[in-house]
């Protein structure tokens, strides 16, 4: 259910292959999108209230082209719902909407995609159970809904069915709409969070529900966010990945069923450069490809080829070259740098996309989806080319491994892939100075024989 909006996977491929974004899966309470490189998109699985998006009522096993849509760049779902934002940064959506989730200004479900009016220059979003969270191209945030614990961030809890703006903050590079909160990632390196707080997936050290966005304490220099069922999760510059909220499954990986209202070190692996929280379990993706996860797993969602629950995480030794994960409330979606997609977990719906409705505890290959942009093994950083200080305030340095790999060239990208500067270097030690504003923004190194993506906040 959650998605996440700037997952690293995205942006790697936009600029390493210089074109669109790569393909984006997003799990669903019983259904998964699948947006394709010619920027439409596929769906499958459970379709009542027409999230699929496809005109009907009637659920699919396989997946089936949403109707209308051309020109997507992210796709998001949420529990009965699914929202799209095409390329003139529009947003639409289709399914349920008595929550008024699809902020078309009514409560009525759509089985085709509508646009919501008036919601224009949006440059990210993210689906949650019944809420959406907006960015703006003008660094303002919007949200439309359920408001029952407070997840639209306006000081209420009446929901809305058209987008309110999210006053007091700002610079917001990254958004995580869950079940019944919300997460927000500025571009100072801290955490923000609104909603329900019964878990302590607010991370305040309570467990009070906020109506306003509120500081997440103890954290600084994230660069990345993810949020799902009542917990939430960061990974910090220095590659620590962090989390907080409810625990009884085992769902948030520290080893214990112990809750915990501030953030937790999550300590069993490093190299972690994705994560993918479902209602009760987690997906953890390396940098080396290979895919974790914990938690419930009553429905192999796990896809270890077990239903057996884990309170630590466990490796799903049957795949690898994994690039990209996603969670749905209990199916999992894989894709590999071969250019195939998979899914393991719950199936009732035929929401794994394989033809049938027969639940999987190991992951199976989705066939006939559609063409995918692939990352390549360049998408992993390279650890040993340095780039420090991060977070900084627009000076930076950039150290090299080898004297052969000189001379290079430095791309700096913006938050949504923008190329905003570029620079040659011969020197393995190199200073380089940027006149960009305060925000989150990816590094590109390029040599003769390699590539690296760093991710790097600018204060």
């Amino acid at each position: 259910m959650k998605n996440l909006r700037f997952i690293m996977c995205t942006f790697l491929a936009l600029i390493l292959t210089g074109t669109m974004p790569a393909q984006v899966i997003s799990g669903g309470g019983g259904h998964a999108l699948f947006l394709c490189t010619s920027g439409e998109v596929r769906a499958c699985g459970y379709n009542w209230y027409g999230e699929l998006g496809d005109g009907t009522n009637v659920e699919k096993h396989a997946p089936v082209q949403v109707s209308v849509l051309t020109g997507i760049t992210n796709v998001s779902a949420g529990l009965t719902h699914s929202m799209f934002l095409k390329n003139d940064g529009s947003v639409w959506g289709c399914g349920y909407n008595f929550e008024g989730q699809l902020g078309d200004g009514s409560n009525t479900d759509r089985h085709t995609p509508v646009q919501i009016t008036g919601l224009n220059g949006i440059t990210s979003l993210s689906a949650g159970a019944q809420h959406n969270l907006f960015v703006k191209n003008d660094g303002t945030i919007w949200s439309c809904g359920m408001n029952n614990r407070g997840q639209l961030g306006n000081g209420t809890t009446v929901n809305s069915n058209v987008p309110v703006q999210i006053t007091g903050l700002s610079g917001i590079v990254a958004v995580e709409a869950s079940e019944w909160h919300s997460l927000f990632l500025k571009n100072d390196g801290t955490v923000w969070a609104c909603g329900a707080n019964g878990g302590g997936e607010l991370g305040d050290g309570t467990n009070i529900d906020k109506l306003t966005p509120i500081q997440v304490p103890s954290l600084s220099g994230i660069i990345y966010i993810a949020a799902g069922g009542e917990r939430s999760y960061a990974i910090k510059n220095d590659g620590t990945v962090w989390g907080w909220g409810s625990n009884s499954n085992g769902e948030l990986g520290d080893g214990t069923t112990t809750s915990t209202n501030v953030p937790v070190q999550i300590t069993f692996q490093s190299g972690i450069t994705a994560i993918a929280p479902g209602r009760y379990y987690t997906l953890f993706l390396k940098n080396d490809g290979t895919v974790w996860s914990t938690g419930r797993n009553d429905y192999g969602q796990l896809g270890d080829g077990t239903t057996v629950d884990k309170i630590a995480p466990v490796q799903i030794t049957s795949l690898s070259g994994v690039t990209k994960i996603a969670a749905g409330v209990q199916n999992s979606y894989f894709i590999k740098s071969n250019g195939t997609t998979w899914s393991c977990g719950s199936n009732f719906n035929g929401e794994l996309g394989v033809g049938s409705t027969t639940n999987h505890s190991t992951p199976v290959q989705i066939t006939n989806l559609c063409s995918i942009i692939l990352s390549t093994d360049d998408e992993k950083e390279i650890q040993e080319w340095n780039v420090y200080p991060n977070p900084n305030t627009g000076v930076f340095t950039v150290v090299l491994d080898h004297p052969d790999q000189i001379p290079y060239r430095v791309e700096l990208y913006n938050s949504v892939g923008k190329l905003v500067e570029v620079c040659q270097r011969d020197t393995q030690n190199s200073q380089i100075q940027v006149n960009q504003p305060a925000g989150m923004y990816f590094v590109k190194i390029i040599t003769a024989s390699k590539q690296s993506i760093h991710r790097m906040i600018i204060n």
